[in-house]
């Protein structure tokens, strides 16, 4: 048998915590008491997990959108979105949503719910075998456990949105990629703990796994990329070691496949061939350097290190300064990751750099959370190792509780808010009190084909909930003047810094109105007010007068792809 990396040598072996001369075995003791218990640790989990399922839509704008596309498909109105071609939407949310759908054969939301609660398990599942593979089990014991008390993973086994889906792709993809490009050429010589062995359906999991990932999300790129390099790396560090070289370009024959399979296939693009709005924008970024670089080091570099990595693996910021000490210890740990493993320390800094080009929010570091708690604990090794023995035993105790804890506490406000009744009265301050009146009112006094003119953030959850084309009140609104227009006025879901909404009357659909030289006709129907609302909402008809000034626009600008994502 050829020998060769992905052969790791021994001495990269995370088997075990061997005892060493001067050395606490504490570790090896710590891993092997969770190991024991492992069956009521996952039961533990499975109540945990249980106990935050409420089959309550939690609302979001994003969820909004895919939950419309999947409807519009199941009713058999193709890929579209308010009536038209949808070009900005990965479509493999869509089409899962979709299925579930026919299926069920209902639009309701909860089985939906189900299937995002049981692919969270699934993730755990696929956790446990990736460690398994690469460390054995009693770690695999611990990055399970240590998962499924991550804030971020557990908030979005209840969020019907594509962050799971993405992570499961992720998941299935490495569980393959490590069963067939490591496991097989890897020395068991002095393992202290038996290593996971192949089985038949490692390799079925890293094709399935990739193509779900490509119809995720935009960050399939990113895997792509990193595997790509992580490849390329691996046949020119191991030419003329045949076995593994083969394996290696057959990889990235596949990988170049899928990528390309999904973009010429991708039901975002249209006849035209016109690009999709993600890739748009991509390029619209990349053409405007100077506003890129302002971005990045005025506006995302800041709340990446003061917030967005912190939140990420600890579950929340911690304080100002020790935030940036947090964001440094992630790039460490993902530097750590590419010693390890060259594809999952790429992975992770290619998902770090993007959040820094684009957008820092929290969310989008789920795909390499599960690696990141890996790096973590064998970064905690390495201090129990270099620490005075009477000290490093309890500094490694202490900062596993402390790193477990934190995200423990977000997990137990969010079990709350999760039982607490009723549900849309307590979900984001009461902002959605009102929504499902809302979308019985618009459904009963409008035409399925009548625009909704509504105020900032307000627009892909009224199209779902009320069946109608909901249009936020802005200048690049695609309004069409011979369709009936409707104005729905009332508390602003805008937010403030800190993420709260005032609810107070919102001015951004009147303001629209008189800038196009139209007027609100008289209120149709009853107003709708509920606590906490600090006004009541109002559904009005919009009368174009002869000045009228409303021009759609033939292409989305920047500012409009900007504008949809907001919304």
């Amino acid at each position: 048998m050829d020998v060769c990396e992905p052969a790791l040598p021994k001495s990269r072996l995370p088997t075990s915590v061997p005892s060493q001369a001067g050395v606490s075995d504490f570790p090896q003791k710590l891993l092997n008491l969770i190991d024991s218990r492992r069956r009521w640790f996952f039961l533990a989990i499975l109540l945990l997990y249980a106990l935050g399922f409420n089959g309550q839509w939690r609302i979001e704008r994003d969820s909004a959108l895919y939950l419309t596309i999947g409807r519009n498909i199941f009713h058999g109105h193709g890929y579209s979105y308010q009536g038209r071609h949808e070009s900005m939407a990965y479509p493999g949310l869509p089409f899962l949503f979709a299925g579930t759908s026919r299926l069920f054969n209902t639009d309701d939301v909860l089985p939906d719910l189900v299937v995002m609660f049981l692919l969270g398990f699934a993730c755990l599942a696929l956790t446990y075998r990736l460690f398994l593979l690469s460390a054995g089990r009693p770690t695999a014991v611990l990055m399970t456990i240590g998962l499924a008390a991550s804030r971020l993973f557990y908030r979005y086994c209840f969020e019907l949105l594509t962050d799971l889906p993405f992570l499961l792709g992720v998941l299935a993809f490495l569980v393959g990629y490590e069963a067939v490009l490591f496991a097989p050429f890897r020395s068991r010589e002095g393992a202290a703990v038996e290593l996971g062995r192949p089985a038949w359906f490692d390799c079925p999991l890293l094709i399935a796994g990739l193509m779900v990932a490509v119809v995720m999300r935009p960050a399939m790129w990113i895997l792509i990329l990193a595997v790509i390099l992580a490849t390329g790396w691996n046949i020119i560090r191991h030419v003329g070691r045949s076995r593994a070289v083969s394996r290696h370009l057959l990889l990235a024959v596949l990988i170049i496949a899928a990528g390309a399979i999904f973009f010429f296939s991708d039901p975002r693009r249209s006849t035209s061939g016109v690009v999709s709005q993600y890739e748009y924008y991509l390029l619209e970024k990349f053409s405007h350097p100077g506003q890129t670089f302002h971005d990045l080091f005025v506006i995302n570099l800041p709340e990446l290190c003061e917030s967005a990595l912190a939140k990420a693996l600890f579950g929340c910021p911690i304080m100002p300064g020790f935030n940036t000490l947090a964001a440094i210890l992630v790039a460490a740990l993902s530097c750590w990751l590419l010693w390890y493993r060259t594809l999952w320390g790429l992975f992770s800094l290619a998902t770090i750099g993007t959040l820094l080009v684009f957008k820092p929010l929290d969310r989008y570091m789920l795909p390499v959370i599960p690696l990141l708690i890996f790096a973590w604990w064998n970064f905690l090794l390495w201090l129990h190792k270099r620490l005075p023995i009477k000290w490093a035993d309890l500094a490694l105790l202490a900062l596993l509780i402390a790193g477990v804890s934190t995200n423990l506490a977000r997990l137990g406000q969010m079990v709350v808010e999760q039982r607490r009744v009723p549900f849309l009265l307590h979900y984001h301050d009461g902002r959605y009190v009102s929504l499902n009146q809302l979308g019985d009112m618009v459904r009963k006094y409008t035409n399925r084909r009548d625009q909704i003119l509504v105020g900032p953030k307000v627009a892909r959850i009224l199209t779902y909930v009320g069946h109608r084309t909901a249009l936020r009140a802005s200048n690049d609104a695609a309004v069409d003047p011979a369709v009936p227009i409707y104005a729905l006025i009332g508390p602003s879901w805008d937010e403030d810094g800190k993420g709260k909404v005032s609810l107070h009357e919102d001015t951004m659909v009147p303001r629209w109105v008189g800038e196009h030289g139209c007027t609100l006709g008289p209120q149709i129907g009853p107003a709708i007010q509920n606590s906490p609302e600090k006004c009541s909402w109002t559904l009005h008809r919009v009368i174009i007068g002869p000045a009228s000034k409303i021009t759609p626009p033939a292409r989305p600008s920047r500012q409009t792809i900007q504008d949809n994502a907001d919304d």
